[in-house]
Parts: C-alpha cells; structure tokens; sequence
C-alpha cells in the first residue's frame, strides 16, 4: 500500500494552495481531484466571470461615453468573448500544473474516498496517510420546488457554458454572484430582469453602500424587483417565473433563460465521511476547530466545505493556516477582505461597531474619479477610541484594488494619522482613503 505524509481531497483554491504549500515544505503529498483542476473558481467562477466583466465593460464604456467625446458604433462577439475567455482558463490552469510538477505533488484525477481515519480510497486504489486536508468546495444552491434542468433554468456553473448571450433572462437572487452576472449580460445587451426576496440588493453589505449599485444598475439596464418570493418556474420555449409579494400578489416576468443564484452549498458527497470521526454541522458544512483541524485529529478541512465567507483568498489563507499547523507552525487567521465586482465594485475589510467613529468622503470630492468618469460611491473607515482604524467599506471605481490599503491598517493596528501622514499620489483613487481618514481625525482636507 502506498503511504503518504498527506492527502489532499479537492484541486480547487483551497486543496491546491494546501498540497503545493506543503510539498513545498517538505512533506509527500497526493492531491486528489475528480473534476476539473482549478475547481469552480478558475474554471466557472472567479476567472471567467472577471474576464467576461472585463469584456463587458469594454463593451459598454464607450457606448456610454458621448459626454467625453466619444462615439462609436460596437459589435458583440458573444462566442468569441467566451473563446477568449476559455483562453485565459487555459492558462492559469497550465501555469498551475507546472507548479504542482515543480513541487512533486503526486496529482490523482480522480474520486478519493476515507476509508478509515488514516487510509483512502482513490480509483480503487488504497492510499495511507498521516494527515489529510478535505477542501471539496461547493456547488450551487436551488430553491425548493424550482427545476434547474441545465439548459433554460441554468444556475451560475451552467452560465459559464452558454455560447450565445440570452436576450431576455430572468436571475433569482440579487447577491452578489446574481449582480455580478446580470450586470456583465446588461452590460453586453441583454435585457436582465434580478428577483430578490429581501429588500435590497446585496444584504450582507450596508444600505447605504449599495445604493450606488442599485442607482447605476438601473442606468445600465437592469430591471431589479424586490421582496419577491418566487413560486413557480415554467419551461417551454423560453421560461415563465411566477413570483408573490409579500400581499400575495402574483408578478410573472419571461425570459429565454432564468438563472438561480441564491447561494452554494458544501460538497462533502462521496467523501465517506461516516468512516472518520469528522462532524458536519445542521447546513452540512465539515466543522472545524483551531487551526481548520476536525473532530478527526488527522483530518483538517479548509475553503468552502467549512463555510464561512465562501471566498477563494479566504480559502488561501485557510490552507496556509492549516498546512502550517501540520508543519508544527503557527500561523493566525488574517482579516479577508470582501469583494463585490458590481458597478461601482463594492469591497469591505474588518468590522464596524456603534462605538466606533465612522470617518467618510464621497468620490465626488476626489478628482481622480472625475477623470475617470466613475464619481459614484463613498469611502468609510471605522476608528475607535484609540485612532485605530478597524473596519472600512467602499463602494466606486477600483474598490477591489484600493482597499486592501485598509486591510493592511486593519491587520496590523495603524491609525488613521498613519494613514494620514502617508503622501497619497495625486490624482488617483486611493485619496479616498486618506480624506476619510482625515474627516475621522475632524481634520481638514488636504487635497482635492
């Protein structure tokens, strides 16, 4: 029987940092992983929909652009957007396989299943290990009663396979993987319908923060309906969704395809989990720990299959505590920053408290974002007694880019006067941060 110093169950964000990571620092490592390497991320998530963001912009900004000077007539290759996109995929994901031949790591494509406590099943092969790392992932969620058959009810996986872009499509759910996709379809031409149940877009973010998303979506073309529960989906020719407010009053919007994107579940299925002493918990997700150890002191769980945010760079930062902790280490978990890639983007860092005093600027009074056209959205900063800056959200142009400047304060303890005291070039966005910082210490501004 072959024996291994760990097993890694899952290739995606997670399962590859950890077995890379790990074989790195010396230890003999199997990675097994039945699907695609890369996971949902690289392959039906993060990468494509960036890429197809990127495209989509490109395709709406200078159709939009009058006021500048700017007059074009466009045309919109659907299918050649998704070939170029299927391109970058393709490289990361050979990039990824050279680094997993550099480090050694023993790559099995295929199922891996616990047999015991320290020994694995994989391809009907038996495969002994002193610690293994579970990092299966997600898959989408449905809603009770609503059939996703995979070609006109799709959910965000199966979005990624489309050729052609719908015209009319119909997207249950306004977090962010649905605001994120109906804006990149509005953008690129399609007439995008979004039904959420709750009474805003985003719910895990303040109000105030994505009322600019909501603003701007609506110039962009998104039709946003709130406080709709969904009842009934009809596939024919194109789909029928039937919805109810909260009087009972039916609405009915049509679309050629509908789209469900109302959250992921954890993907512990076929791991045999029932043959180790792992704990899942009442959603499902493998509970954890100290360090992402389970109720198994061989076995560790890490990225979406524990919960959490559900973020590939949280999944990171998961593997490198985990792996660390097996090399007899010490690493601590670290602030994540969370990202939307909405129009404004919207990112936020830390935490806010009553107590805290919240310092803010608006993008209106910083003049990069006029240059830029983008001078929708705010910068808040949270500070406590002491200055110390603990928490920030932003909502306007490169917020995915400029807040890990407030990650950087809020993991290592500076103060706003830190922030203060550092020349910001000018003119650029990250000024933003600096007047907030200013309005938390009641100072002047000290630019424009």
């Amino acid at each position: 029987m072959d024996s291994k110093d760990l097993l890694v169950i899952g290739g995606g964000p997670a399962g590859l940092v950890a077995a890379i990571r790990a074989a790195e620092m010396g230890l003999d490592v199997t990675l097994a992983e039945k699907g695609e390497l890369g996971g949902v991320c690289l392959n039906r998530g993060c990468i494509p929909s960036k890429s197809l963001a990127t495209a989509s912009d490109l395709a709406y900004y200078p159709r939009n652009s009058s006021k500048m000077g700017i007059k074009v007539d466009l045309e919109v290759d659907y299918e050649e957007i998704v070939s170029w996109s299927d391109s970058n995929i393709d490289r990361i994901v050979s990039g990824v396989n050279r680094m997993l031949d550099r480090a050694d790591v023993d790559l099995k494509k295929a199922e891996a299943s616990f047999i015991s406590s320290n020994e694995a099943e994989i391809s009907g092969e038996k495969l002994e290990f002193d610690k293994a790392i579970i990092a299966t992932g997600s898959i989408p969620e449905g809603i009770p009663d609503i059939r996703v058959d995979h070609d006109r009810v799709i959910n965000s996986e199966d979005f990624f396979d489309l050729t052609s872009l719908p015209e009319k499509i119909v997207v249950l759910g306004a977090g962010y993987v649905g605001m994120e996709l109906g804006t990149i379809c509005a953008k690129l031409g399609s007439d995008v319908t979004i039904v959420e149940m709750l009474d805003q877009i985003l719910p895990n973010f303040s109000k105030r923060v994505v009322t600019p998303v909501a603003r701007k979506g609506s110039k962009i073309g998104l039709d946003i309906q709130l406080g709709l529960k969904v009842t009934e989906v009809e596939i024919g020719d194109g789909v029928i969704v039937r919805a109810e407010d909260e009087n009972s009053e039916e609405r009915t919007f049509y679309g050629d395809r509908c789209l469900v994107s109302v959250g992921r579940v954890p993907t512990t299925e076929g791991l045999e989990l029932g043959n180790t002493d792992v704990e899942l918990d009442e959603k499902g997700f493998v509970e954890t720990c100290e360090n992402f150890r389970t109720e198994d002191s061989n076995i560790y769980a890490v990225g979406d299959v524990v919960g959490g945010k559900m973020l590939a760079h949280e999944a990171y930062n998961d593997s490198v505590v985990a792996v660390d902790d097996i090399l007899g280490g010490d690493s601590e978990n670290s602030v994540i920053p969370e990202v939307v890639f909405t129009d404004p983007q919207i990112a936020k860092v830390g935490g806010f408290k009553e107590e805290y005093d919240i310092g803010r600027t608006s993008f209106r009074a910083v003049g990069a974002a006029h240059t830029k056209g983008k001078a929708e959205g705010v910068v808040q900063l949270a500070v406590d007694g002491e200055g110390v800056i603990r928490g920030g959200r932003i909502v306007g142009p490169y917020a995915s880019e400029i807040i890990h400047e407030v990650a950087i304060a809020v993991e290592n303890g500076l103060k706003a006067r830190d922030v203060v005291r550092t020349v910001h070039a000018h003119p650029t966005i990250s000024e933003g941060i600096m007047r907030a910082a200013e309005d938390a210490m009641d100072l002047p501004s000290s630019g424009f």
